[in-house]
């Protein structure tokens, strides 16, 4: 397929836009299945299975600077990129970025840092995507099983949902290009490619502190309702509610609590540590228990280590209003960003040191 181009984008001789599905190993990055991509102006189109993949000395496209790479959320192809040991393109354009940008603070969207994915990006542009539901069965067939495992249909699948999303990619990048400074655009880029090596990289975890911290939680969580004394909220660990909603009425305190949709008492850590300025006594202890134990889930601290010893959480540049980073990810922990006390589980390797600038 090939498109009609504005002249902006005239100074460069190829313009290619990609798309990997992958899986992940053992350290939490992601290992590609396959790449898509098709070349705007000649409608060159590529469709490479990891074993091709993994024989590739370079990638099958411009990277100079005469080439312009365009990727929906691009930290993840520069991170394939790299893991593959290929030269990333010079220039990148991420039409997620952009999306942020265009959006980024506007009344007209449902949050004022409102960070879609690729099918809701669509439609805010006025573009029609693929099924969501298709969206989803694909991808769990992804991950489904072993590369290895797949059928010939499995792959009929997997690759045409790899091509649609590409196609997808470049009706929203034509939606957008002209509405944005190109310049900018291609710093974001840039930016892209040095949170994809972060990304890769992690952090060094001390793991045998880490399996020590694991191995003794449940008892120093019971030490710490005890020094602090606040045995009748909890069942040996687990907070029972029903007994702060006791307290909250026999104190008289329902009056200006607040209530869920349903007119139960709000029982959120956020909720109980606002209510106790008001009765310190009382509450205060709990608020510094319970913020332990939100602080620091022990399960996603585990799962964000990875064989190799390094910690690894998708680092989501671009996402707050302010366009800084929000590391985070579903059951992963990023260290750097829980209390200070758990910092000390980060170990540079031997003649390396690990500096923390702000």
């Amino acid at each position: 397929m090939s498109v009609e181009l504005p002249a902006r984008l005239d100074r460069f001789r190829e313009i290619n836009v990609g798309d990997y599905e992958y899986q992940f190993d053992a350290n939490g990055l992601p290992v590609p299945v396959c790449l898509s991509v098709v070349e705007l102006r000649s409608g060159r189109e590529i469709m490479l299975r990891r074993p091709e993949l993994l024989a590739l000395r370079r990638l099958p496209f411009e990277t100079g600077p005469d080439g312009l790479f365009v990727a929906f959320n691009a930290s993840a192809e520069h991170l394939y990129f790299q893991r593959l040991g290929l030269r990333p393109p010079i220039h990148t354009y991420d039409p997620y970025v952009v999306t942020a940008a265009l959006t980024n603070g506007s009344r007209r969207w449902p949050h004022r840092n409102f960070r879609p994915g690729l099918l809701v990006a669509m439609q805010l542009f006025g573009l029609q995507g693929m099924d969501s539901e298709e969206k989803r069965a694909t991808i769990e067939l992804i991950l489904s099983k072993p590369v290895e495992d797949y059928t010939e249909d499995d792959w009929r699948r997997i690759t045409k949902y790899c091509r649609a999303d590409v196609v997808e990619t470049i009706a929203l990048f034509l939606a957008q290009v002209e509405q944005i400074d190109l310049v900018t655009a291609l710093h974001w880029g840039r930016y892209r490619k040095a949170v994809a090596m972060q990304e890769q990289l992690g952090l060094p975890v001390d793991t045998a502190k880490v399996a020590q911290l694991h191995e003794n939680w449940t008892a120093l969580k019971l030490d710490a309702i005890r020094r602090h004394g606040v045995e009748y909220f909890y069942d040996d660990v687990r907070f029972v509610e029903h007994r702060l909603e006791d307290l909250i009425t026999y104190k008289g305190w329902n009056y200006d609590w607040p209530k869920t949709p349903t007119g139960k008492f709000e029982t959120k850590l956020a909720t109980i540590s606002r209510q106790a300025e008001k009765h310190p006594t009382e509450l205060q202890a709990l608020v510094q228990v319970r913020g332990l134990f939100t602080d620091l889930r022990m399960t996603h601290l585990v799962n964000s280590i990875g064989r190799d010893g390094y910690a690894r959480c998708p680092l989501r540049p671009f996402h707050t209003i302010t366009g800084r980073n929000q590391p985070h990810a579903r059951g992963l922990s990023f260290i750097p960003a829980l209390p200070g006390w758990l910092h000390g589980l980060l170990k540079p390797p031997p003649g390396f040191a690990l500096i923390d600038m702000d």
